[in-house]
């Protein structure tokens, strides 16, 4: 979603606070972490695994990663009230229950109201950084949208 965003406005935008740390983590991780769960089978039932990504990043920080793997160092983030990011979730197709719901989210998380249960340790620690994000994922898919525009 960020791609047009940056290709027609030249910034990132959403509605978290531009300057506020949070875990973040690879698609990839999680998705790893899980099979290697189910291959294991180290668990019983159902049962909760807090994952919190390599460190704690702030969407300023993302936006000045991204940007630098794509030409834009100086690419800036912006933030949109709820009601502009939950009509924006709608106009790119998303259900409005959804929108709501992610839009509720973000405001959660501006009041810190959504924080990790676990501390950072070894086992909930994943390693694929913004850095390598960017590199291996993000700029990749950035290029390929910009040759086809």
């Amino acid at each position: 979603m960020a791609i047009s965003l940056i290709q027609s406005m030249g910034f990132i935008g959403n509605g978290i606070k531009g300057d506020m740390k949070m875990p973040m983590i690879a698609a990839s991780d999680i998705g790893r972490h899980a099979a290697n769960a189910l291959v294991a089978r180290d668990f019983t039932g159902m049962q909760v695994r807090e994952l919190l990504g390599p460190r704690e990043y702030s969407q300023d920080d993302a936006a000045r990663i991204l940007g630098a793997e794509i030409g834009k160092p100086k690419l800036s983030y912006q933030r949109f009230p709820s009601f502009m990011v939950e009509q924006a979730l709608k106009q790119m197709g998303l259900p409005g229950k959804t929108a709501a719901l992610m839009s509720e989210m973000n405001d959660a998380l501006n009041d810190g109201l959504l924080n990790p249960q676990e501390a950072r340790s070894e086992r909930n620690t994943t390693p694929t950084t913004l850095e390598v994000f960017a590199k291996d994922v993000f700029a990749p898919a950035y290029n390929a949208k910009s040759a086809k525009a």
